[in-house]
């Protein structure tokens, strides 16, 4: 047990909630790593114990499970918290590319791993290609919503963050999910979890019009070039611009420009929202949209984006997966 609550916090931490996770894992007899299994469901203890929500600390914990799972030697002292991530990145990422249907061996390299990603990515660089009218706004399910309404401090669930309070007997608001759902499996690649797809971070706020336009890649958010932290509405398609937005005397065209509303400050995952970016004005670059330079401009801003969330491993693996559209 001493071992086991070295581990927890050294790399936890002694903050309050960090010993209140510790007591609730004492409480219930998980107090060794092979029996941690508690972390993967939590369900319920939110009511009775608001303290092991703190998603950061369950994050980090499920991190340092894995690691163990993996066969790390938590003896070692001189191993940091970020080394330990590391470890597990690449381990997640290797195990995704590898249960591709495609047949391949097992990567023995970095080389190996390198050339297994540039197949990898081929097939899946592009997950808003392939979603339906059938996929859109499938899950308005209430635990995402109210997530979503907090996190964002919005006023309401129909707060659109495009257009703002919304007449609620005319206009529909729903979960617009920035990385696709269909594509869970795949968020390894932007070094998030799988359970991070109904992350708040992961859903934005919109009028369903909206949210089927963003999922066509019709429109997409870009840097408002005033701010680091804001982002603007950019529509890429000429052919939407008249569409009406139900419930609104508006058309897409004339959100154009619009500010994605972010009333208490907090962002997006500004990767998946950099990815998004790129992709879809790739797809406006071949449909004869918008022009090179244009698109230029896009993967720079993206790339921008990109490096408030990711390292540089990250980054150069998104800007791989770019070049394979």
């Amino acid at each position: 047990m001493g071992r086991f609550k070295d581990f927890f916090f050294k790399h936890l931490g002694k903050s309050q909630d960090a010993k209140a996770l510790y007591s609730y894992l004492q409480d219930n007899d998980y107090n060794k790593f092979d029996n941690i299994r508690l972390c993967d469901n939590f369900d319920g203890a939110e009511e009775t114990h608001p303290q092991i929500a703190t998603s950061l600390l369950r994050k980090k914990l499920h991190i340092l499970k894995e690691f163990v799972a993996l066969g790390g030697d938590y003896r070692r002292d001189e191993l940091s918290f970020g080394e330990i991530h590391q470890q597990v990145r690449r381990a997640n990422l290797q195990s995704r590319l590898i249960s591709d249907p495609e047949p391949t061996s097992r990567p023995t390299s970095d080389e190996g791993l390198q050339q297994l990603l540039r197949r990898f990515l081929i097939a899946h660089s592009d997950p808003y290609a392939i979603i339906s009218q059938a996929h859109l706004s499938k899950d308005d399910s209430e635990s995402v919503r109210n997530d979503s309404i907090t996190y964002y401090g919005l006023a309401s669930a129909k707060f659109c963050q495009v257009l703002g309070q919304v007449d609620p007997n005319r206009v529909s608001v729903v979960n617009a999910h920035i990385w696709p759902r269909h594509a869970v499996n795949d968020l390894v690649l932007f070094d998030l979890d799988p359970s991070d797809i109904h992350h708040a971070r992961n859903v934005l706020r919109l009028q369903k019009d909206i949210e089927r336009a963003f999922d066509c890649q019709e429109l997409t958010f870009i840097d408002s070039g005033t701010s680091p932290s804001a982002m603007v509405v950019k529509l890429l398609s000429s052919s939407a611009s008249s569409s009406k937005i139900t419930g609104t005397n508006l058309s897409l065209g004339d959100i154009d420009g619009r500010p994605l509303i972010l009333p208490d400050g907090q962002q997006p995952f500004r990767r998946l929202i950099a990815h998004h970016c790129v992709v879809a004005y790739r797809r406006a670059r071949a449909k004869g949209w918008v022009q090179e330079e244009d698109l230029s401009r896009a993967e720079i801003q993206a790339s921008e984006l990109m490096s408030h969330s990711l390292d540089e491993e990250g980054q150069t693996r998104l800007k791989l997966l770019w070049k394979t559209q």
